[in-house]
């Protein structure tokens, strides 16, 4: 195991907050509410800005390079917090769901498109509607944060390697379901709407 796929450290912290115990369950009981909401906070702020975040923060930021990811995926995790111990999705399979649910419309759709091409600057924005939408759809498996920091450490890699495989999640989970119901893929499938 790298480095790389080890459990970070402000990951296991955040999933304390929300009332993780030892054996994996949640109770909510055991959430520390203040905590939360104090990365809540850093939502619609520049990141990093919100002082309140800092304690909950800061002592996992590595010396070097970005610290934006940490901050925006604390204020993400705070806002939509893991209840159960059921195994995290990517944020492209729950989009997916979002949008099936949705009976695909289209405004949904777009929505996915406009993250995977948003930058890193105007990506807390995108991905704070993609988590309003996914929240809203409550029957869903909680996301994986764990890969949610590292895709986002990796965002602005010029081979977009986070934004395939996101894109994958999307529509060849829908793909995959309509080739085993045997329909057309053709007649099933949607281009994504620009």
């Amino acid at each position: 195991m790298t480095a790389e796929d080890k459990p970070h450290p402000l990951i296991n912290r955040l999933e304390g907050l929300a009332g993780k115990q030892p054996d994996g369950s949640y109770k909510p009981e055991g959430r520390d509410r203040a905590a939360l909401a104090h990365l809540r906070r850093g939502l619609g702020r520049t990141l990093g800005e919100s002082g309140e975040m800092m304690p909950y923060v800061v002592p996992f930021l590595p010396e070097k390079g970005r610290h934006d990811p940490y901050f925006l995926v604390a204020a993400l995790f705070a806002s939509h917090p893991p209840e159960d111990n059921r195994k995290g999705i990517s944020i492209g399979k729950a989009m997916c769901a979002v949008w099936v649910a949705r009976d695909k419309t289209d405004s949904i759709e777009k929505r996915f498109v406009a993250l995977l091409n948003a930058n890193a600057n105007d990506l807390p924005h995108h991905l704070r509607t993609a988590i309003g939408l996914i929240k809203a759809e409550s029957s869903l498996a909680p996301l994986d944060y764990q890969r949610l920091l590292k895709d986002l450490r990796h965002w602005n890699h010029a081979n977009r390697d986070v934004q395939r495989r996101w894109a994958q999640d999307f529509w060849l989970k829908e793909k995959e379901k309509n080739e085993g119901s045997n329909q057309s893929p053709e007649s099933t499938i949607t281009s994504p709407t620009l």
